[in-house]
C-alpha cells in the first residue's frame, strides 16, 4: 500500500501558515547548475536509484520550462556549510481544465528532519504558488506519513482522484495512524 500514490487538495489559497526558517539556514532560488543539486538531493530519500537517473528526470520533467525553476524552485542552504539541504517546487498544473498551483518534489535531507525546515519551506512554497494560483494539489505516498501531517497542517485535504478502494485504505490507514480524521 505504501508505493500508491495518493492526492491532497486545498481549494484555496488564502491565510497561508507562516514558518520562518531556523537560524543557521536561508533560503535561494534555482540557478544554472541546480540540476546536480536537485538530483543529489532526490538520492537521499531514494525517490530515484541514484543522480543520474534522478538528472534525467529533471531533463525530461523540466528541461523546456528550466527558465520557470529560477522562480518556483527554492533550497535551503546550510549556512555552516554552504550546502543545500532541502528543496521544493511552486510548480503548475492543469486538472480537468482548470489552473491549479502544485507542491511538487518535496525533500529534507534526513540529516536536517525535525529542525523545521520543511513547515518553513513548504510556507515558502506556498506564498510563491499564491501569487499565480488560487488552488493547490500535491501528490505523496503513505510512506511520507509525516509530511502528509505537516500537508494537513497547511490546510490540504485527501483528495481520492480515481475512487480506487486502494487510495480510501491507504487512506483510512494514514487517519488511524496520525490519529486526525482524514476522510
Amino acid at each position: 500500500m505504501n508505493d500508491i500514490c495518493i492526492a491532497m487538495i486545498r481549494h484555496d489559497i488564502n491565510n497561508i501558515p507562516e514558518y520562518p526558517l531556523p537560524a543557521g539556514f536561508s533560503f535561494r532560488a534555482f540557478a544554472g547548475g541546480d540540476e546536480t543539486t536537485w538530483a543529489e538531493l532526490m538520492v537521499v530519500p531514494e525517490m530515484f536509484q541514484d543522480a543520474d537517473t534522478a538528472m534525467k528526470h529533471f531533463r525530461e520533467e523540466f528541461l523546456e520550462c528550466i527558465s520557470d525553476n529560477k522562480d518556483r524552485c527554492f533550497f535551503i542552504v546550510h549556512e555552516a556549510t554552504g550546502r543545500s539541504v532541502a528543496t521544493a517546487m511552486a510548480w503548475y498544473d492543469c486538472l480537468d481544465g482548470e489552473d491549479y498551483g502544485r507542491v511538487h518534489w518535496v525533500v529534507v535531507h534526513p540529516e536536517f528532519q525535525g529542525a523545521g525546515l520543511g513547515k518553513a519551506l513548504l510556507s515558502r512554497v506556498m506564498q510563491r504558488l499564491a501569487e499565480s494560483h488560487s488552488k493547490a494539489y500535491l501528490r505523496t505516498h503513505p510512506v511520507n506519513w509525516r509530511a502528509i501531517r505537516m500537508y494537513t497542517e497547511f490546510g490540504f485535504t485527501p483528495w481520492i482522484t480515481n475512487n480506487q478502494p486502494e487510495e480510501v485504505e491507504a487512506w483510512q490507514a494514514l487517519s488511524d495512524k496520525l490519529g486526525i480524521p482524514l476522510l
